[in-house]
């Protein structure tokens, strides 16, 4: 009997491959389940340096990266003035000229969603970005998350290797991080007014320690206002020093401004009650002027949005995530029923994303068919859709970025948003020959196209101030010197000729939209501090409101007869649908709308919306140009062109290194920036101690040293646990190689396990060691073909007598189709489905080595009733065969705490035998059974749950004061067959000839899970049920997520 106490180490090559692979192929190359990250270009990169950046770009990017050094090089003096700090290390900016590239970026592992606008990473501190088309919200973007970059260097020293050493301990809460990010780079504007508004007026304002989600953004921006207007703007650097210096976020804001959290919280909430009630005064909820057609909290979602009327006016197509995808549906558009899902979005590749950011669906004329933009795979397309038949057209063009249709009335052409070569402009799609037409062409952001009802005028919205065609243009329009600000609305042919400036005001102008019978154009403007519906009437040249909202109303759409106006609007938290009934009864007069608070304010001190963000930073430019001028300027090495040789790094007046190079350095004679090939360079981005948790041998570890270059398309893992010499410890290297479709990974490792018991009369060491290849190609994101080959060795020897006693010596290729389209929620997936399929082989060509052949196969199906709710099943087989076929073995529960074994005696022969130890499978959960309750050659596993909330909050005191926000549930029932290799006995008969299970095992119970920070703890109460009779409870305690 093996003595649990005197083992003396474990970590098997299974843990191994789990500490190995589960840190490196499972995230990089995608074994086990999961979406993939799909590199469809090959990139040729180069880089550019400005005094304190590197930015590095792809074929057809020079000019975006050209802006991208510049606008950095402004945001960082602005940022700088906040936060009193030079940067110590240099940052790299990595720019993609689109979001699907951006998509398949290895700087980091994660799927990168539409709504994922750029990020900063800290392994090296490096940001990342998309060019989506306007220079505006790129620079904005950009500017965000250089403040995270400076942060990291202030706070981290640029690394997260401060924080896992344990040098710095800090955790900078969300809404401090994302809320001074958002005041930095954009200070003050009307959607964060709508948002704090809508809070304000409809919900409880929560404490500041509470701002999650999106307000943890604009909540978060919304603290920093007011810091800033309290106490002064150099307050907000102040306090991160204070909370590096205090390693406390409490302490931080006690020593910068004397207030902890709590004090502050509630100045700040009762500052937005003043600042915001006012408001409510003479105007209206949208549900007051209009009629509700969807409500997203009883749906329990949070957007539905851009509405599209059918041309008879009954019906509504809509995009909603009210299933947790974003789907389009058809609604009545009398009373808001659901009539149909048309589209379930993001479950294949040719609908993987329905540009929630940049929305647009059109009917066709006929009202047979829509129209909207996806991201079709490797390109993004125009999706035409039968309504009735719901059969599926794409069309894919050679540009970046397709956004916001709209179907012509004479149903031949359709009018698109497009992004190429940098520009995002207006193009319209011939039906008749598959061809496109670019109708503008020039640096500015046109988005939103609208077509009159003769078919003849198209009108947009753009950001090109005076500039009506390409041809007014100065030769040396740079869009670094161009203030980009608010857009207006225009009207052009619809041959791109003669365009038009209907509105020229200094606030921003959206979503043109036409009126059918009178020659009126609707539109939205915040020109009041909130987006109202407005009405432009071409015969007398008049513009008047048609609403007076609360928040802010989007996306307008005239049904036929101009008797229904939809359009979507924020309200409670939410958007939401609504129909304007007889827009065009309204008249001129009717409505007059008063400012807001806060457009009062700044136009008192003689500013627009679009002035508040550039005063602000002209204003930090000033002031920090001016404590930059008194550093000395001594430099430092950095790399530099051929030819290059005068590097040198900046010290300030504290005599602290700043990552600074002298301009004339980088900058060629003809005052372009100095381009060079990229090339591959590693560095180091962490050493860490690596735990896992092993049922049979509790939590391990190891240490592991991570290396990759500044683009994350070469990663090196060298981890090591080192014991006496080498071949008593544990040890891997491995490489990904990542920037192609078809990615590929090398591993070599040994590893040294230790048995102590009396069955072996003293102790047995298992040595493994090898090789391993892994290749992963992926098909979409949603499904992809692995193959593996390891080269595997196990020595078994008796260490007291020094000798060895079994060596297996073998080739195991293996091959795998993998599928995964599932949504997740909190302990689990709620929603879609996966599988893989899987075929193993050992060839017998030595001695030493086994013949067997494995085929399983592994579905599993969800089903969403909410974001809390959801029914899961699965269902799994395998075989093995050969004269070597491994078993399977069913029973128990993955991270089982307080396990047990079906019988010990068995259980020690398993562990001392090398197949069974290093080739046999357990195949998991099988509630109410014990582990090995079920051996096999053959099994078949299915798992059925419905999870629920159990607890909504639990709170508990002294002596342990933790607070549980949501404790989950699960009803469970398992079943498990296991034979082989004779034939399957279900049941037999006991000596009182009852019939029981023989092959096969019955549990079911009850189950909860609790999260405990980066575990979740799962209690399971489970009986096993013969066919004859039922057992006692049986208690499960393990770490992990479900199925």
């Amino acid at each position: 009997m093996i003595d649990r106490g005197k083992i003396l180490k474990i970590s098997t090559y299974l843990l191994s491959v789990i500490i190995v692979l589960g840190l490196g192929f499972d995230s990089l190359l995608g074994q086990g389940f999961g979406k993939n990250k799909v590199q469809y270009s090959d990139f040729k990169w180069e880089y550019i340096q400005s005094k304190h950046f590197d930015v590095y770009f792809t074929q057809g990017g020079r000019k975006i990266a050209e802006f991208a050094a510049t606008s950095a090089e402004s945001a960082y003096v602005t940022i700088s003035y906040t936060l009193r700090w030079d940067l110590q290390k240099r940052i790299s900016l990595i720019i993609y000229n689109s979001h699907n590239d951006f998509q398949s970026t290895n700087v980091s592992l994660s799927y990168l969603y539409e709504g994922i606008g750029g990020f900063t990473e800290l392994f090296k501190n490096r940001v990342v970005l998309p060019w989506e088309g306007s220079y505006k919200e790129f620079k904005s973007t950009l500017h965000h998350e250089l403040v995270h970059a400076m942060v990291n260097d202030l706070v981290y020293g640029g690394s997260i290797q401060s924080v896992v050493s344990g040098r710095v301990s800090l955790n900078i809460p969300l809404w401090f991080g994302e809320g001074f990010a958002e005041y930095s780079s954009d200070m003050w504007d009307t959607r964060a007014d709508m948002f704090m508004r809508d809070l304000a007026i409809n919900g409880d304002i929560p404490p500041i320690t509470h701002l999650n989600g999106y307000y943890a953004y604009k909540g978060g921006q919304s603290v920093m206002r007011y810091i800033g207007e309290k106490y002064g703007e150099e307050k907000i650097g102040e306090i991160l020093s204070r909370m590096k210096g205090t390693r406390s976020v409490e302490g931080g804001f006690k020593a910068a401004i004397g207030l902890d959290l709590e004090e502050l919280s509630k100045k700040w909430q009762k500052h937005i009650k003043r600042q915001y009630w006012p408001d409510i005064a003479d105007r209206e909820e949208p549900e007051e002027f209009a009629l509700r057609m969807t409500d997203h909290i009883k749906m329990r979602n949070f957007q539905n949005v851009s509405p599209a009327i059918s041309p008879g006016g009954g019906k509504i197509a809509f995009l909603s995530d009210k299933s947790g995808y974003a789907d389009v549906y058809l609604m009545s558009a009398v009373d808001g029923r659901i009539i149909d899902k048309l589209v379930s979005g993001q479950k294949t590749p040719e609908l993987e994303e329905l540009k929630w950011l940049n929305p647009g669906i059109s009917w066709s004329p006929d009202g047979k068919k829509i129209v909207i933009a996806t991201k079709s795979g490797d390109r993004d397309g125009l999706i035409i859709l039968d309504v009735k038949t719901k059969e599926i057209v794409s069309h894919k063009f050679d540009l970046d970025g397709i956004f916001t249709a709209s179907w012509s009335p004479t149903g031949d052409e359709i009018a698109f948003v497009g992004n190429k070569d940098g520009y995002r402009d207006i193009y319209i799609f011939d039906l008749k020959t598959k061809k496109i037409n670019r109708i503008t062409n020039d640096p500015f952001d046109d988005t939103e196209p609208s077509w009159s009802p003769d078919g003849s005028k198209i009108a947009f919205a753009s950001d090109r101030g005076d500039y009506l065609m390409k041809s007014d243009l100065p030769d040396n329009f740079n869009p670094v010197d161009y203030d980009f600000g608010p857009k207006d609305i225009y009207v052009m042919n619809s041959d791109g000729s003669e365009i038009k400036r209907i509105t020229n005001t200094p606030y921003n102008e959206n979503f043109p939209s036409w009126a059918h019978t009178e020659n009126k154009l609707s539109f939205t403007s915040d020109r009041v501090g909130i987006w109202n519906i407005y009405i432009h009437d071409f015969d007398n040249d008049t513009e008047y409101p048609l609403t007076n909202t609360l928040t802010g109303v989007f996306q307008l759409s005239w049904s036929a007869d101009d008797t229904k106006l939809a359009f979507s609007a924020l309200s409670k938290g939410g958007y939401d649908i609504y129909v304007l009934k007889n827009p065009l009864k309204i008249k001129e007069g009717d409505i007059v709308l008063e400012k807001t608070q806060w457009v009062k304010q700044i136009e008192s001190e003689g500013l627009t919306p679009s002035d508040v963000t550039k005063a602000y930073h002209a204003k930090a430019r000033s002031v920090s140009l001016k404590r930059l001028a008194k550093q000395n300027n001594d430099y430092s090495k950095y790399v530099f062109a051929t030819g290059y040789n005068k590097d040198s790094t900046k010290t300030n007046s504290n005599g602290m290194n700043v990552a600074q190079l002298d301009s004339n350095i980088l900058i060629a004679a003809d005052g372009s920036y100095v381009a060079q090939p990229y090339k591959t360079k590693f560095s180091l981005d962490l050493v860490d101690g690596v735990a896992g948790y092993n049922t049979f041998f509790g939590f391990q570890g190891t240490t592991i040293m991570y290396f990759s270059d500044v683009l994350g398309n070469h990663q090196i893992q060298l981890g090591a646990d080192f014991l006496i010499d080498l071949e008593n410890s544990d040890y891997f290297l491995t490489y990904f190689y990542l920037p192609r479709r078809t990615n590929y990974g090398i591993t070599a490792f040994h590893t040294a396990d230790f048995f102590s018991g009396s069955r072996f009369g003293g102790t047995i060491r298992y040595r493994t060691y090898g090789f391993g290849l892994t290749i992963s190609r992926p098909f979409s994101k949603f499904k992809r073909l692995e193959y593996s080959a390891t080269w595997f060795n196990v020595i078994k020897e008796d260490i007291f007598f020094q000798s060895q006693n079994e060596k297996v010596s073998t080739i195991l290729p293996e091959i795998r189709l993998v599928h995964d389209t599932v949504l997740y929620g909190m302990t689990g997936p709620i929603d879609g489905s996966r599988y893989f399929i899987r075929m193993q082989v050992s060839p017998k060509y030595s001695d030493n080595s086994f013949n067997f052949q494995k085929v399983e196969f592994d579905y599993r199906r969800y089903w969403r009733v909410n974001w809390f709710h959801s029914f899961a099943a699965r269902i799994s087989a395998g075989a093995s065969f050969g004269p070597d076929a491994p078993d399977y073995f069913l029973g128990g529960t993955p991270g089982w705490i307080n396990w047990s074994v079906a019988d010990e005696v068995n259980f020690n022969e398993q562990v001392s035998d090398v197949q069974n130890l290093y080739f046999s499978e357990f195949k998991m959960p099988l509630r109410g059974a014990s582990y090995y309750q079920l051996i096999g050659k053959r099994f078949v596993l299915s798992n059925y749950e419905f999870r629920f909330p159990m607890i909504s909050r639990l709170d508990l005191g002294w002596p342990l004061p933790l607070r549980f926000p949501l404790i989950m549930g699960a009803i469970f029932t398992d079943i498990g067959l296991a034979w082989g290799p004779e034939k399957l006995v279900l049941t037999k008969s006991d000596i009182q000839g009852n019939k029981r299970l023989e092959d096969g095992f019955l549990g079911y119970g009850i189950g909860a899970r609790i999260p405990l920070g980066f575990f979740m703890l799962k209690i399971d109460m489970a009986w096993a049920n013969d066919l004859y009779s039922t057992s006692k409870p049986i208690y499960f305690f393990s770490l992990g997520s479900d199925f």
